[in-house]
């Protein structure tokens, strides 16, 4: 946007208005400014003609800011619509000027001058202008054709100069930058066009009412006169006037306003009229405070500072940290507690502070961030911010630090990273991985492992998890591997170690205790024989590029065993139940925490699941309630689930009214039975649910068996502290006798 100086007409002491359709006070075309030979020069074509003779008629030039440039006569003295008038080669008009049209002391007209930048001649030589300014293009001949055309002479438009004009403008505003154009004139000369770009640009900072107003204009080209205005609804609200200085940047004072709002601020180069804008928000100044959630903050070099703001009275906050003065690094931001709970916390990834990306810093999902425009230009870090004494951390609410009510001030300091340990932990199939919490809740220290349970890697390093920020699995990061190989005995004779990276596992970080896990599904590992059954060796490697590593790479290790899954019930040995509540004992090498699923059951009589939990030692109890069935009624007890232990862990037993099960005082049995009800067989057949007002004696039954067959399902958690499962003596006794009377039952 170019503001014209002149409102309406313009008044001259000493002269009178002429009549509106009087010889000069309307034109056909122009008046256009244009260059040749040295020389600037103004077209302009009236719609009727005009006498020049005996200079009745001159011709005053007004430049942008109303100055006189001089007054002129028309080379032609006859009779004629159109003339042309030599400013000489000291005056270049820039911006909007005005030509002044006046009859002896009779003012006729003002009509404002069309200003170029540049001149394309039919007999000139190469010409340059910025992409978005005003070219006139010139010939010796009325009414010419010319032609623009690009790369590979591809047509982009013609025109024809007017019928008694020498001159057109031509608008460059769709032209690509950095390109070389053709202008070809009807009379077959061409002349070459180079468009470039003047990057004009603004940037401007949210003030208050209380502060003036600032923007800074940058540009390709130093020394470019600027005009800067504020608006305010299309309103202008102030506007002033510079030059960029010699680094083609240059700061401009608005001065304030007293309103608030939102405000447009618009940069013109004054001689293309090329315009940039940009926008602020304009508040009433700021009350609120801001504090830290720590007295000073720790972090490994390469990993993230999280620093929560507690902000009262307001929602949002300015963050700064670092000096670019003295630590060659400092980064601006506004937060804004976009949930208003009054918290807003920032991470800072110390690893990407070198990567001129804004993306070390950010803030939690309940809140927003606003870079400032110069963090990355002024910044010149060749390598992640280096280990340091304390970097200054500021928090202020406000526009500036100085006029902020309170200032908040913290100290970050960035020690030195490593790479510690490695080491193998045991979890259940169906750990619990919601979160770090959850997951150490659920492993064993333990480094052998069932086939089907999980194998857990502890990875103890720091400086690593800046490099793995938004990354969810390990082979996206660059110079770092987790592989797993066969070692020790594992490996075959006269074969080199099979080698696994285990692409398929889950990472958990947990990087504020400066480590993160691996959980690798022991179904995945596979030898030669694809068993995966023996010891393997796990290897974590940080590679000698990445950023922050020592010299050469940084490798921890560790090993652990897979085995076959096991699982047996009362040692294999038959049970002798007692006639009412009982359990049975069992043993299992999958990972303690795993669900088991133990079933009791008798054909034609009941069927009913135990659910335990396998306790630290491996041991687990499942407790049934057999105080319903007849004394001598036999059944079988099995591992129902997890699939595959139906048959291993099948044993005989009966009910014994003789044999007392007294369980170990550290067991713990948890019945899923529902009270006062019991429901039999889900077949389709002789289905009965009956419903007992006894409040003892509830059980749940849900048989898979025909006819008379019943289910229940009890759930139980066994820690064991010592002693034998399965048989004591006087319970094998016992057993044998209650055998017997079975037999002689039978035969009788």
């Amino acid at each position: 946007m170019v503001v014209s100086v002149f409102a309406g007409s313009m008044a001259f002491a000493g002269s009178a208005a002429a009549a509106s359709d009087a010889p000069g006070s309307s034109v056909a075309q122009g008046p256009v400014e244009y260059t040749d030979g040295g020389n600037t020069y103004v077209e302009v074509v009236f719609d009727q003609a005009i006498d020049n003779s005996s200079n009745h008629y001159n011709y005053t030039v007004y430049d942008r800011s109303g100055g006189e440039v001089g007054t002129y006569y028309a080379s032609n003295n006859g009779n004629d619509s159109v003339i042309r008038l030599d400013l000489g080669g000291d005056t270049d008009l820039n911006g909007e000027a005005t030509l002044s049209v006046q009859n002896n002391s009779e003012h006729v007209a003002n009509h404002t001058i069309t200003t170029t930048s540049a001149t394309v001649s039919h007999d000139g030589d190469r010409t340059t202008a910025y992409a978005g300014a005003r070219v006139a293009v010139t010939n010796s001949t009325n009414n010419s054709e010319y032609e623009v055309s690009g790369k590979s002479n591809s047509y982009v438009r013609s025109f024809r100069l007017g019928s008694n004009s020498q001159v057109a403008v031509l608008d460059t505003s769709d032209l690509d930058d950095a390109s070389d154009y053709h202008v070809n004139f009807s009379d077959g000369t061409s002349q070459t066009l180079e468009i470039r770009d003047l990057g004009l640009g603004i940037t401007a900072d949210n003030v208050t009412t209380e502060d003036d107003v600032k923007a800074t204009v940058t540009a390709n080209r130093y020394g470019r006169n600027v005009d800067v205005t504020l608006l305010k609804n299309g309103d202008e609200v102030n506007t002033t006037n510079g030059d960029l200085d010699s680094d083609a940047k240059s700061e401009f004072n608005l001065g304030s306003v007293d309103s608030t709002g939102t405000y447009t601020i618009e940069a013109t180069d004054v001689a293309t009229g090329i315009t940039n804008e940009t926008q602020i928000t304009v508040k009433e100044p700021a009350t609120g405070t801001v504090t830290y959630d720590k007295e000073y903050y720790t972090v490994n070099r390469g990993d993230i500072a999280a620093f929560t703001l507690d902000i009262e009275n307001s929602d949002h906050a300015e963050f700064e940290i670092g000096d670019r003065n003295e630590d060659f690094f400092q980064a601006n931001a506004t937060v804004t507690d976009d949930d208003e709970d009054g918290q807003v916390t920032v991470y800072f990834n110390t690893f990407a502070t070198n990567k001129n990306d804004e993306d070390y810093l950010t803030v939690d999902e309940d809140s927003s961030i606003e870079y400032d425009a110069d963090n990355d230009a002024e910044n010149s870090l060749s390598e992640p911010l280096a280990t340091s004494g304390g970097y200054e951390v500021r928090s202020y609410v406000g526009s500036n630090a100085e006029d902020a009510e309170e200032l908040a001030v913290t100290e970050l300091t960035v020690e030195k990273r490593s790479t510690d340990a490695i080491s193998s932990w045991i979890a259940p199939e169906d750990v619990d991985t919601t979160n770090v919490s959850t997951l150490t809740d659920g492993l064993t220290d333990r480094d052998t492992v069932a086939k089907g349970d999980n194998v857990v890697l502890k990875v103890e390093a720091t400086g690593i998890f800046g490099a793995m920020d938004g990354k969810s699995e390990l082979e996206n990061v660059d110079n770092m591997t987790l592989t797993i190989a066969e070692s020790g005995s594992n490996v075959e004779a006269n074969t080199k170690a099979d080698v696994t990276t285990p692409v398929n596992f889950s990472m958990m970080k947990d990087a504020d205790n400066g480590s993160f896990y691996a959980i690798v599904d022991t179904q995945e590992l596979n030898d030669t024989e694809g068993k995966a059954l023996g010891e393997f060796n796990a290897t974590f490697d940080l590679n000698g590029d990445y950023a922050l590593a020592s010299d050469g790479n940084e490798t921890v290790s560790t090993t652990f065993t897979t085995e076959a899954a096991e699982m047996s019930l009362n040692n294999g040995d038959e049970k002798a139940f007692p006639q009412g509540e009982g359990t049975i004992t069992g043993e299992t090498n999958l990972a303690p925490g795993t669900e088991i699923n133990v079933r009791a059951a008798s054909s034609g009589k009941f069927r009913k699941n135990s659910k335990v939990t396998v306790g630290s030692d491996g041991m687990f109890e499942a407790a049934f309630d057999l105080g319903n069935y007849d004394n001598g009624t036999t059944f079988e007890a099995y591992v129902s689930s997890p699939d595959g232990f139906e048959s291993d862990s099948k044993i005989s037993g009966a009910i014994d009214s003789s044999v007392q099960d007294e369980p170990d005082d550290t067991t713990t049995t948890t019945s899923d039975e529902p009270d006062d009800t019991t429901t039999t067989s889900d077949e389709p057949d002789d289905t009965t649910t009956t419903t007992s007002d006894e409040p003892d004696d509830t059980t749940t039954t849900t048989s898979d068996e025909p006819d008379d067959t019943s289910t229940t399902s009890t759930t139980s958690t066994t820690t064991n502290d010592g002693g034998q499962p399965g048989f004591g003596v006087g319970i094998a006794i016992v057993a044998l006798m209650g055998a017997a009377l079975l037999a002689l039952r039978r035969e009788n």
